[in-house]
């Protein structure tokens, strides 16, 4: 996981409050939420397809992973909490990886 925190990153901007991160671009699972983000910028790393989510803010199946604040661990967040976050389309600019969540 150390090399993850090696890469460039690309600064995205939560917008919504108690975003879930989990450890892989699905909300199944009942031990794959890891932390909370709440409004504002993070480092995002890379992204990949997942499950498809959708809410108030949006549509999008893309997952993004993020480095989480004050600590030396990553995880993942659906697109529709970010700012960046077109409906069903990747975050611009940022490198895409192929699905393979742990």
């Amino acid at each position: 996981m150390s090399e993850l925190l090696d890469l460039p990153t690309v600064t995205v901007h939560v917008i919504n409050a108690n975003t879930a991160i989990r450890t892989g671009g699905s909300t199944r699972g009942p031990d794959n939420k890891v932390g909370e983000l709440q409004p504002g910028p993070v480092e995002a790393i890379h992204q990949a397809t997942g499950q498809d989510i959708t809410q108030a803010s949006g549509k999008n199946f893309w997952w993004v992973r993020v480095r989480i604040p004050q600590s030396d661990g990553t995880g993942w967040v659906s697109v529709t909490n970010l700012q960046e976050g077109p409906e069903n389309q990747p975050v611009p600019g940022l490198p895409e990886v192929p699905t393979t969540f742990a």
